[in-house]
């Protein structure tokens, strides 16, 4: 089986404020688990989807990993004061509980994922509250010789798509905020792009349907 989602957040396991709160706060660093793990070229797993679940350190269940309709659930504890804790120690926080739900993968789901010890070991290295991806939607300008690139970014209060333009020489030369939230959500949610293209001298990106989501000037 294909493993093509991974998601690090809090379900049943906290008061509701302080899960949405959690969440909220832990979303940039599982997308960044994501988009570490689940990429071409894709690994195979006994599950299509990893739900770590974080989980407070002084109640946790006695089973700590369970394979539900090709999703494997695995507890992530967690100190129950995190989501109060300031940036560096909350990314610790949340970085240790998703590295022990990788442990409990692999003593009880027999499997490992070397992807996942790496991005864990670069995001404990990283000093920045910030997840950034460059999207599979690329394109340039033949004449021009300009290059449009789309950036998916995300921090602990929001989201937003970003196209950057950029010469031929690769230098920056504008940049078009094209949607933003205010708050953690999927991607797709916000701005489901499936493909992009260039129209005369424009850069347009459009939904699965072909509905023209953005338009940037190259």
């Amino acid at each position: 089986m294909r493993l093509v989602d991974l998601d690090v957040g809090a379900s049943g396991t906290l008061p509701h404020e302080d899960a949405v709160l959690l969440n909220r706060r832990a979303f940039h660093i599982g997308e960044a688990l994501r988009y570490a793990v689940c990429h071409r070229p894709w690994i195979n797993a006994p599950f299509g989807k990893i739900y770590a679940n974080l989980t407070p350190d002084d109640a946790l269940p006695p089973k700590h990993y369970k394979l539900q309709l090709g999703v494997a659930v695995v507890v992530a504890p967690i100190t129950r004061n995190a989501v109060v804790l300031p940036y560096p120690d909350f990314r610790t926080a949340v970085l240790d509980a998703a590295a022990e739900a990788f442990r409990t993968l692999e003593r009880e789901g027999n499997w490992t994922c070397e992807r996942a010890a790496q991005a864990l070991t670069a995001l404990a290295a990283s000093d920045t509250p910030l997840f950034s991806a460059r999207l599979a939607f690329s394109k340039t300008h033949r004449r021009k010789k300009t290059r449009a690139e789309v950036r998916y970014e995300v921090d602990e209060t929001s989201v937003r798509m970003r196209v950057m333009v950029l010469g031929p020489t690769g230098q920056v030369q504008r940049e078009h905020v094209v949607s933003s939230y205010p708050k953690p959500a999927p991607l797709q949610l916000l701005f489901p792009v499936a493909r992009s293209k260039m129209v005369d001298d424009d850069f347009v990106l459009l939904d699965r349907d072909g509905a023209v989501l953005a338009r940037v000037p190259m």
